[in-house]
């Protein structure tokens, strides 16, 4: 992707830190650390405890939390919406090559047939471990077909990252709704 919506699909996020947009983690281009290119997602705040996944101060507020299957999450997310209904196998996430530890370590891969009003789970994960540079497959097996899709990250992979979520890339794999291809 070039920008926030493209060709159907589109891309929101709960924060952007400046200059590090949601499109970014959907735009097949990877951060150029010797020309410091950016093309990689970074959420704007510290909103949660990498560590506990409990806010550090302040109010919870809506953009933060998010309601699936009954249970309230707390958590920065990205999300991307589809032309089409979509039943998802996997995800890959490929990191940032000096923030690695800002990809999501618990969480919830949510989704939604109503424009995000509802959530339903496809997949509550806790230590999706992330130890270097490299494209990290989540199975998700879903036998549902979404609209939109919502990743929550409650923890991240490391403590030293100050609490951002960031992720150089992401990859959904599935097939369109009647559509075994």
């Amino acid at each position: 992707m070039s920008t926030y919506s493209e060709y159907g699909y589109t891309v929101s996020a709960s924060s952007e830190y400046t200059g590090y947009y949601a499109w970014e983690a959907f735009d097949d281009t990877y951060y150029d650390a010797s020309t410091a290119v950016n093309a990689y997602f970074s959420t704007s705040a510290v909103r949660y405890s990498t560590t506990t996944g409990a806010f550090l101060s302040g109010n919870v507020v809506a953009p933060y939390l998010t309601t699936v299957s009954g249970t309230v999450y707390n958590g920065e997310w990205i999300q991307m919406d589809f032309p089409h209904k979509l039943i998802l196998d996997s995800v890959e996430f490929y990191p940032h090559s000096a923030y690695y530890g800002r990809i999501p370590y618990n969480g919830v891969v949510a989704g939604s047939n109503d424009g995000g009003v509802s959530w339903e789970a496809i997949k509550v994960f806790s230590g999706f471990a992330v130890t270097a540079t490299s494209w990290h497959s989540m199975i998700l097996n879903s036998n549902k077909a979404y609209k939109s899709v919502r990743i929550v990250a409650t923890a991240l992979n490391s403590t030293g990252q100050n609490g951002y979520l960031g992720i150089d890339n992401t990859r959904f794999y599935g097939h369109r709704e009647n559509d075994l291809v």
